[in-house]
């Protein structure tokens, strides 16, 4: 019944999936064909053709949490006792403002390292936006005492910042169905993690795929257990290519 209501409530999230796939995969056939044009300096030269790159989409975050319920039977016996439901729903919600300028790779540790002080020591400017935002916290604060409530109004309720108008917008959510499994054990959440997969981008094919990078939430708890299982099979597959 849950799979008959909403029926193809991912389709919108499953093509723009396959659209930055298929973007990435132009993108990545056109990079490795340019070295080889470079070297045939013996063709005669082709007429250019352009090729049209999509830009990225803005992408999204893949939300997850635990749906527990309990079904209490009308009449008990010993082959029909109360039953602990243990789900998980998801949902994908779109970023507001894009993060594809932003590099994926780690800094490098000696570069940190011989890194002038002045170079990222806050300017005059950043003590005086620090400074403005203690005072709208601090107006917070002291409107919570009874003889001040009357000043809420003025208050300002949110600090501008660079995406103000983008973050007032309203968030686009797409359900993304419930999965049937208990992300409390090993099984259960390595299901959902590869239920979550599906909505990577990617280019190449077989073992030469290489994925996009995806943000996925969750409370604490659900983190910690995909964090486990992802440590756990990163160290499997370190042990599976040292014993080849």
């Amino acid at each position: 019944m849950l799979d008959e209501f909403g029926k193809e409530f991912a389709a919108s999230v499953e093509k723009k999936v396959k659209d930055e796939t298929d973007r990435l995969k132009k993108k990545h056939e056109v990079s490795s064909m340019q070295p080889v044009v470079a070297e045939s300096d013996q063709q005669p030269p082709a007429k250019h053709q352009a090729v049209v790159i999509l830009p990225a989409d803005k992408g999204r975050k893949l939300v997850f949490d635990n749906f527990d319920f309990k079904q209490q039977v009308h009449t008990m016996t010993e082959e029909h006792q109360n039953v602990d439901v243990h789900w998980v729903t998801h949902m994908a919600v779109e970023n507001h403002v894009s993060g594809n300028h932003l590099s994926d790779k780690k800094p490098d540790v000696d570069g940190l390292l011989q890194m002038e002080n002045g170079q990222c020591r806050p300017s005059r400017h950043d003590h005086h936006l620090q400074h403005e935002n203690y005072i709208t916290l601090t107006e917070r604060a002291i409107t919570e005492i009874p003889c001040l409530a009357f000043l809420k109004p003025v208050v300002c309720k949110h600090i501008p910042h660079q995406y103000s108008k983008e973050m007032r917008e309203k968030s686009e959510m797409s359900f993304l169905g419930m999965l049937y499994h208990n992300e409390n054990d090993v099984d259960g959440i390595q299901q959902v993690l590869t239920a979550l997969h599906q909505y990577v981008p990617y280019y190449g094919s077989d073992a030469d795929r290489v994925y996009s990078s995806q943000g996925a939430a969750a409370d604490q708890l659900s983190v910690e257990r995909g964090v486990g299982l992802m440590h756990s099979l990163s160290s499997l597959m370190v042990l599976h290519l040292k014993n080849n």
